[in-house]
């Protein structure tokens, strides 16, 4: 599977960097961060797709595929605010597939922490994504943390704007010695379970199946990447 080389101005860490930059470089782009990382993993394959990405798609279009693609990628949600920053998103005229990078930084509030002291208008953009894939109220899911959500449910509007079917949540955790901590690794690993649990998900073409009030078929799964001491770039 390849990607094209044509849609944006990202040839090498450089240049992502220099054209989708993290929202705080000074933090966020450094050896060992997902930020950074996640460029590396994915530029270093051009003009192929990472093996570990293509994998998890083959079930879904056939092996000479080609995807458009890009970075730092903003998805609108509901009501007024910031959208859903992808950290990069691959698609072509079957599927979306949504990447969030992580090394052990966490998955951001539980939904029952981002709705204290929220405004009108926030409270109603937790419903509507709550409404996207759950059925119930707020309370049953405040212990979910509101980054899954958003990603998922931002997966989901991708593929609708796009007109597609299909949409793949993949988190990919960047694993290092230097970099990381097991102990933060174990606990975004616990979220996930949780969050999982809750949707009811199921296994389907090796990946979890999230069931949704969408007729998106929305999926999921977790990719590790062992990272190596590198020279700075």
């Amino acid at each position: 599977m390849k990607l094209n080389a044509h849609v944006n101005q990202i040839v090498d860490c450089d240049s992502w960097k220099q054209h989708r930059p993290p929202k705080k470089p000074d933090i966020q782009w450094k050896d060992g961060r997902s930020a950074k990382e996640l460029a590396r993993f994915v530029t270093t394959s051009l003009p192929d797709m990472p093996s570990e990405i293509e994998g998890k798609l083959v079930t879904f279009v056939d092996e000479t595929a080609v995807f458009d693609w890009d970075a730092e990628y903003v998805t609108e949600l509901p009501g007024i605010g910031e959208g859903r920053n992808h950290d990069a998103v691959f698609f072509n005229e079957d599927i979306v597939v949504c990447i969030e990078a992580k090394a052990d930084e966490t998955l951001g509030n539980l939904i029952q922490e981002e709705m204290r002291n929220a405004s009108v208008n926030k409270l109603g953009r937790i419903s509507d994504l709550l409404k996207m894939i759950f059925k119930g109220g707020f309370k049953e899911y405040g212990n979910l943390r509101y980054q899954l959500l958003t990603a998922s449910t931002g997966a989901i509007l991708e593929a609708k704007k796009r007109g597609v079917k299909t949409a793949i949540l993949l988190v990919i955790v960047f694993k290092s010695e230097e970099h990381t901590t097991k102990e933060k690794i174990e606990n975004n690993n616990a979220d996930i379970q949780r969050f999982l649990n809750a949707t009811a998900a199921v296994d389907c073409n090796g990946l979890k199946k999230i069931p949704n009030n969408s007729d998106i078929n929305l999926y999921f799964d977790k990719i590790e990447i062992e990272l190596h001491p590198v020279k700075s770039i």
